[in-house]
């Protein structure tokens, strides 16, 4: 039986956090979780990481002045270079679910992926987004002999999830080989990437997923302008139903030219608001006048405006 690491990143979402570790637990055969939680505050968070401390390994890393991320980043750097074990691990974020057994299949693919693509850092198990159906018709590269989707390089649009991503399955050993670190700026990493390792790849067969419409939790301060956004837009906890036997062998039959897509595959155990929620596509439906509330709100209180 092969042991599978899973590094889970924490930050003040107790339920969310609760259904991650449990769906990791019960869907991977063999699982050693690890949560990373970002030094959490609110009382129910801090409960459930001293039950789930009771089964899986439960790390604070020293507190990060950085407001904008937290720890998110240096935590990654202590996983890549301290924590894990094997030679790739799958990194997930606590808003995020495991939706189906992870199989004897899934780890020979994940191996013949690494094996073949002997620059490839990163493989993506999460299912597409909605949102990018168009996009991905026209960009998506189909191998039907591993299982796997490319992203064209011409693909721009996708603003860094060509090379890599965070969720994701990340090969530690050529991390570690050529020293990669991050920084505190998503288009600093995204070009280091770029300039270190090959594409991405998109796993056919995901294996977890975004839960639908959370509130967020990035920065360390949130805004009373994102507050009223989130009510507004009713975020909440909505996890995913379990798939039937006769949905899950439907979906690992089918041919990949039928991409992954979370609302073709995928519902919640609630009804969800309508549209899903999702911050900046908010801010762009309130034409801006959430957003510069929010930028003037920061002003008075001396956050930093994050562009």
């Amino acid at each position: 039986m092969h042991t599978i690491e899973v590094f889970v990143f924490s930050f003040n979402r107790g339920k969310f956090l609760k259904n991650c570790v449990d769906s990791a637990v019960r869907y991977i055969p063999n699982a050693k979780v690890n949560v990373i939680d970002d030094n959490s505050k609110d009382k129910e968070t801090l409960q459930i990481l001293d039950q789930l401390s009771q089964s899986v390994t439960v790390l604070k890393p020293k507190s990060s002045d950085n407001k904008r991320w937290g720890g998110f980043y240096e935590n990654i750097n202590w996983v890549f270079h301290d924590l894990a074990n094997n030679p790739w691990v799958i990194f997930i974020e606590d808003d995020m679910q495991f939706i189906r057994p992870f199989l004897n299949s899934d780890f020979d693919n994940i191996n013949n992926f690494f094996k073949k693509y002997s620059n490839a850092a990163c493989l993506s198990i999460d299912f597409f987004k909605e949102e990018h159906r168009e996009l991905n018709n026209r960009n998506v590269e189909i191998n039907n002999t591993d299982k796997i989707y490319f992203l064209k390089n011409t693909a721009k649009t996708y603003r860094g999830t060509i090379h890599f991503n965070n969720p994701t399955i990340f090969n530690i050993k050529r991390i570690r080989e050529i020293g990669f670190e991050y920084r505190n700026c998503r288009i600093e990493n995204r070009n280091n990437f770029e300039q270190s390792f090959d594409r991405m790849g998109f796993y056919a067969f995901p294996l977890l997923m975004y839960l639908p419409s959370p509130p967020s939790t990035k920065n360390k301060i949130k805004t009373h302008t994102r507050h009223l956004v989130e009510r507004y837009y009713r975020t909440g906890f909505y996890p995913y139903q379990e798939m039937t036997q006769e949905e899950l062998e439907q979906f690992l039959n089918r041919d990949i030219s039928i991409l992954p897509y979370t609302s073709d595959w995928l519902k919640t155990t609630a009804p969800l608001p309508e549209p899903p929620f999702e911050y900046k596509d908010a801010m762009k439906r309130c034409h801006g006048v959430f957003r510069l509330i929010e930028i003037v709100e920061k002003y008075i209180r001396g956050i930093k405006v994050n562009k």
